[in-house]
């Protein structure tokens, strides 16, 4: 996708290459913009809210109107229903802060609007194809990202892959070259930096937003790594999976509140090309297992050929 913006990016490198036809244009507007025209009918199709009920994140469609988002250290965005143009009216808050979810959720949104299918993820390429590594939020696949970098791989993207069919099987398209460190993984910085991959342009008591080295091109996806952490001791195990269940590869993917008929085929689509292009990989593990044996073991099985 080619991105115009009227505003900075913190942490964005603006690029000669030009896209596949794919564009997308954000500009600032007021609240009052954002929310202009759209349909009093509105349906919400996802929330999330705190423990003490307050909202903290909404997702509401207006048809041909579009789509509104909020977010509680955000603001509020609408989205194009061609997911061609982005208004958004943020909160007074730093540009890294409110940007995390306009890179982390917006964006994503209007690239599924535009055809992409989006999955939750972190990707980065080795040997001239893409590998992905899917899990929960929290469970640490930012920090594999990470430490697999350090160990050669290019960064693609960090929490989101862009699939896009390619004969028969799937392109991972490079995302927003962002990444957040958690408190507990804030000792790859240094590393990063002396690697020339990373650049702190934030930090707060939660996080460090980073822009990383980024690959510039899309590559073949060959593999992909579900990732599962146990609270409860258990060995490091990688699994290869066959038959894929293909709920595991439908519960991966991202904005699953868009439910339109057209999503639906693409995503299904989508996972089919997986299954039979990729080696698909189940790593388990418990929370005593570091992050540095996990990468090590996943860096072996994404070197190997793929088996047949």
């Amino acid at each position: 996708m080619d991105i115009g913006a009227d505003f900075p990016m913190p942490g964005t490198q603006p690029s000669e290459d030009v896209g596949d036809g794919r564009s997308l244009s954000l500009r600032l507007g007021t609240r009052d913009e954002v929310e202009r025209d759209f349909p009093a009918d509105r349906e919400r199709i996802g929330e999330l809210r705190f423990d003490d009920g307050r909202l903290a994140v909404t997702v509401e469609t207006g048809g041909d109107a579009g789509y509104l988002a909020y977010a509680y250290d955000f603001g509020h965005a609408r989205i194009a229903a061609d997911g061609r143009e982005v208004v958004v009216a943020p909160f007074d808050e730093p540009a890294w802060v409110w940007q995390r979810y306009l890179t982390g959720q917006v964006l994503p949104l209007a690239a599924l609007l535009q055809g992409l299918e989006v999955f939750h993820s972190s990707v980065l390429g080795v040997g001239g194809r893409a590998i992905a590594v899917v899990a929960n939020s929290g469970v640490g696949k930012t920090t594999l990202a990470l430490r697999l970098a350090l160990r050669g791989l290019e960064f693609i993207s960090d929490d989101v892959l862009l699939a896009e069919p390619d004969n028969g099987g799937l392109l991972a398209h490079p995302g927003i070259g962002l990444a957040n460190l958690r408190p507990g993984s804030r000792d790859l910085l240094p590393r990063l930096e002396e690697s020339g991959l990373a650049t702190p342009i934030g930090s707060n008591e939660r996080e460090t937003r980073i822009a990383m080295k980024r690959a510039d091109r899309a590559l073949p996806l060959s593999t992909l790594f579900v990732l599962n952490r146990f609270l409860e001791p258990r060995e490091l195990r990688i699994e290869r999976l066959t038959p894929v269940d293909p709920r595991i590869l439908l519960a991966a993917t991202f904005n699953v509140s868009v439910r339109t008929p057209d999503r639906l085929a693409r995503q299904l689509d989508v996972c089919s090309r997986l299954e039979r292009s990729a080696a698909v990989y189940r790593v388990s593990c418990g929370g005593e297992v570091g992050a540095d044996e996990v990468a090590d073991a996943i860096l072996e099985h994404a070197s190997q050929p793929l088996p047949c």
